[in-house]
């Protein structure tokens, strides 16, 4: 620890910070296994249910490995619960007056406390990919695909705030709205289902919420030729952007009513 502090001198409190949210996320070993139990849920029901209806074995390379981009936007979840409990607590002013990054925090604390069902869930599917005997390909597709992954917890975090943001307008929304739109979101993320099966489902394509497993899991595969890779990374950089401009607005906005009415 002591080398670290000299080496990375006053941004030695970040790395100090991912730590300790590191080690106290395995102090809440329950908290961690049922929140990898909410997840896997409905990944095996849709397992079992392809698997009963099908005689093919790509569903279940879709399902395994969609399943795996799905994760790194999970790596992002948190942030939305941290800012909607500190505007219904009135603690948002506290956090804001001291000295280092707000957001910054929310991120590094989320990191740390995510990383252990980060690695278990990859294990778990890992080991669902084995034992499947899914056939993995390793290509310049391949490549592309992993390219996607900064994109995907970028995208993540800024939802996040964009969803946390909307308790300022109204405080009890997210206590309802947080679970549903997280079960729903592996849905709506193309990770259980390829949008491309039915003409019903393939407007969702076209949100950004299939950035997260869909369009990757379409490159992995190679379904998608080199101008619509090409597409797809402008997608990437275009809703990244403007979700990124979107969440500070209506953070501002919001910490604007926040301070109105005394907060």
């Amino acid at each position: 620890m002591i080398m670290f502090q000299k080496l990375l001198g006053r941004n030695y409190k970040w790395f100090y910070l991912l730590v300790y949210t590191f080690k106290l996320a395995y102090a809440y070993r329950m908290n961690i296994i049922f929140a990898i139990l909410r997840f896997f849920v409905p990944l095996f029901v849709t397992f079992i249910i392809l698997n009963l209806s099908s005689k093919s074995g790509t569903f279940s390379q879709y399902l395994l490995i969609g399943s795996i981009f799905y994760q790194f936007y999970a790596f992002s979840i948190g942030p939305s619960y941290d800012i909607t409990n500190h505007v219904i607590r009135g603690e948002l002013t506290k956090h804001l007056l001291r000295p280092s990054s707000y957001f910054g925090v929310l991120i590094l604390n989320n990191l740390g406390f995510n990383s252990i069902p980060l690695f278990t869930r990859l294990f778990v599917i890992s080991l669902l990919i084995y034992l499947s005997k899914v056939n993995l390909t390793f290509n310049s597709n391949t490549f592309l695909s992993i390219l996607t992954i900064p994109f995907i917890i970028l995208i993540g975090f800024c939802i996040e705030i964009i969803i946390g943001s909307l308790s300022f307008f109204r405080h009890d929304f997210n206590k309802s709205f947080n679970p549903l739109y997280y079960d729903l979101m592996p849905f709506f993320s193309g990770s259980l289902i390829s949008f491309s099966l039915s003409p019903y489902l393939f407007p969702l394509s076209f949100t950004p919420m299939a950035l997260i497993a869909y369009h990757p899991m379409q490159i992995y595969l190679g379904n998608y030729n080199s101008v619509q890779i090409f597409y797809t990374f402008f997608g990437y950089i275009f809703w990244s952007l403007f979700l990124l401009l979107f969440a500070r607005f209506i953070f501002k906005k919001g910490l604007k009513l926040n301070e109105a009415v005394g907060l």
